[in-house]
């Protein structure tokens, strides 16, 4: 399989190409959260003006994506270590802070939502 990969052009990447990759990956993710937080804001705003319903599907997709990425960022500095002498966190007040803050982005949303109704 690895000669497969290596005849159609698939090769380990050097110091430079991961971080491209890595700013690419920073800024699609920053452009998708963007993206749905003013998709979800067009949504409340639709739903005052038509007294109609709101469509809550960007909000739940947005609030997921920010608590996988800081669950899996959290995970992966664990398990990576680092930090050298620097007081630690325990994992379990880290994944407090998490909880909280997505709990308070739907928070927030959800005044937006009695506000506009």
């Amino acid at each position: 399989m690895k000669k497969f990969f290596k005849e159609i052009g698939f090769r380990k990447m050097d110091e430079m190409e991961k971080t491209i990759q890595l700013q690419a990956i920073r800024l699609s993710w920053l452009i998708g959260i963007v993206g749905l937080l003013t998709w979800s804001l067009y949504e409340s705003y639709k739903a005052r003006i038509d007294n109609g319903s709101v469509n809550l599907i960007p909000s739940w997709i947005a609030i997921g994506q920010v608590l996988m990425y800081s669950i899996s960022n959290i995970i992966m500095r664990k398990r990576i270590g680092g930090g050298g002498e620097k007081k630690r966190v325990p994992l379990s007040v880290k994944l407090f802070y998490v909880i909280a803050v997505v709990a308070f982005i739907a928070l927030i949303h959800m005044a937006i939502i009695l506000v506009i109704s």
